[in-house]
């Protein structure tokens, strides 16, 4: 793997998207295909799963392309290095830090986003498309889906423009809080994260349940003060995403 990867792919003559679907989709298509597919498509999919994967609860997110030598995850923007120095004070200051740096990815072919059921190893979701239209993608998720968070550096409170994680999202839409912590089952965070992950690039507004259920968490308020600021901005983040296409919570 490790050679493979300093040359850009997982194949040296040819193109590995087109090599992984066939050997992978459409084998691993029902619970448990793990145990029955053959021994080169499961050592294919760990190989993948062990190089690119981040795992959302239950689901493992793998994103790849031929050529490139770094491809941004979805949710890169949720983890910038932000500090109470480089705070993005405005919508527009926080649109030109995400673009300075996805300014800095090396393009190539197509980029493939498989997730994977952690446990089953079953495909549950596959998408093909060229960087230059995952890079836009993840450009507008990343601008449009933002709000004012409070954070904090060395213990010290500040305001920045961010855009929550994948997992915050799912978490605050159906999770609960538990002694100051909040939190929702593996099963639930993975699937919500999935359907997130389609969104993005398939440049739609987030699904009626998942915002419903969000806003329903945000008229109860049964957070403490800091996780219901977080719950807030949250909200906001998708509520401004989704005003994007005309769509209102």
């Amino acid at each position: 793997m490790s050679d493979a990867n300093q040359r850009g792919g997982l194949y040296n003559d040819t193109k590995y998207s087109d090599e992984i679907y066939t050997q992978l989709v459409g084998k691993f298509t029902r619970s448990n295909m793990c145990t029955d597919v053959g021994d080169s498509a499961q050592s294919v999919l760990e190989s993948l799963i062990k190089a690119y994967g981040i795992q959302y609860g239950a689901s493992v997110v793998c994103s790849f392309c031929d050529g490139a030598q770094n491809v941004p995850p979805l949710d890169f923007a949720a983890f910038l290095p932000i500090d109470r120095y480089n705070a993005a004070k405005s919508h527009g200051q926080y649109m030109r830090l995400v673009g300075e740096r996805l300014k800095g990815c090396a393009y190539g072919g197509d980029v493939v986003i498989m997730a994977v059921n952690r446990n089953s190893r079953e495909i549950v979701f596959y998408n093909q498309q060229p960087f230059t239209e995952y890079i836009d993608r993840l450009y507008a998720w990343s601008t449009k889906c933002a709000a004012e968070f409070v954070m904090y550096d060395d213990d010290l409170p500040f305001r920045s423009i961010i855009t929550p994680s994948l997992r915050q999202i799912a978490v605050y839409s159906f999770g609960s809080e538990s002694g100051g912590i909040v939190s929702a089952d593996d099963c639930t965070v993975g699937e919500v994260c999935v359907r997130l992950a389609a969104c993005i690039l398939r440049n739609k507004p987030i699904d009626g349940d998942i915002s419903s259920a969000l806003a329903t968490r945000v008229r109860c308020d049964d957070c403490n003060l800091q996780n219901r600021g977080r719950l807030c901005s949250i909200f906001a983040a998708v509520k401004r995403y989704n005003a994007s296409f005309g769509v209102y919570i």
